[in-house]
């Protein structure tokens, strides 16, 4: 089983957050699993991913968990989600959660490129200067929402632009 930080997930976990770290806690003994870290940004603020995993041998996977249902997707382009939540009138303009994880992929590289410890995970020299030591991998998790509903919603086309396979999961 691995080390799931903290044990159990923080009390503002939502359920689908819950649900994913009893899956993630099956991952191997000698994997670590961090729910909701803070990772300080160049702007001072602390950002904190749902979960990020760390796997010897493998590297580091930030993973974001939506527990949006597509019928409150509004709009979709590369830099932001229009969501309706149920039982509100006006719309809510939210940043795509593929952001989202690409801001937290760059807060650990800075943040290891800043401490004295970090530094030894940076490559010095070559074509990956300046680079983690390890890959770094980002996913996006949609837990209320099937290939069968996207299928016969009728933002499949901008959705399937935007979130990937490579990127994204869905329930």
């Amino acid at each position: 089983m691995a080390t799931l930080i903290p044990d159990p997930p923080r009390a503002t976990a939502h359920s689908a957050e819950r649900a994913l770290a009893q899956i993630l806690r099956r991952l191997p003994e000698d994997w670590t699993v961090y729910h909701e870290p803070g990772i300080p940004n160049q702007r001072g603020h602390v950002l904190r991913p749902d979960f990020v995993v760390l796997a010897p041998e493998h590297g580091v996977l930030v993973i974001e968990v939506k527990d949006w249902r597509l019928s409150s997707v509004q709009a979709v382009d590369h830099d932001h989600v229009t969501l309706r939540p149920s039982g509100k009138s006006a719309d809510q303009r939210e940043r795509t959660p593929l952001r989202q994880v690409d801001s937290y992929w760059h807060a650990i590289n800075e943040a290891c490129s800043q401490d004295l410890f970090g530094q030894t995970l940076v490559q010095k020299v070559g074509p990956y200067a300046g680079k983690l030591c390890f890959p770094i991998g980002t996913l996006v998790l949609f837990n209320n929402i099937s290939r069968a509903d996207l299928a016969k919603s009728e933002l499949r086309a901008a959705w399937e632009r935007i979130f990937t396979p490579q990127t994204t999961a869905l329930a």
